[in-house]
């Protein structure tokens, strides 16, 4: 190896080039596509309710859980995601 194409692997997330420490993995994109995941499958869930309850064969406790869903979707969507891999992600309701 030369000086110009020296490099030095720390670990499995970062690596030493150029005089610089840089990172392997984007954490970022990580938890856009966790936080994504998570929305997608909390909103099928919202739709599905939603339809019951236009149907107006929605149960007290699909009723709850709706409002639980929709707020779980809330908090989803105003995460702080800078803070990756770090995320006190929300639970999603039981």
């Amino acid at each position: 190896a030369t000086k110009a194409n020296l490099r030095v692997t720390l670990g499995d997330d970062w690596f030493y080039k150029d005089g610089k420490l840089q990172q392997i993995r984007d954490y970022l994109a990580d938890a856009e596509t966790e936080r994504n995941s998570r929305m997608s499958e909390a909103t099928a869930r919202i739709n599905w309710l939603e339809d019951a309850q236009k149907d107006g064969d929605i149960s007290a406790d699909e009723e709850q859980e709706l409002t639980e869903l929709r707020a779980y979707r809330t908090a989803l969507r105003r995460l702080d995601l800078s803070t990756a891999p770090k995320i006190n992600w929300p639970d999603a309701p039981a």
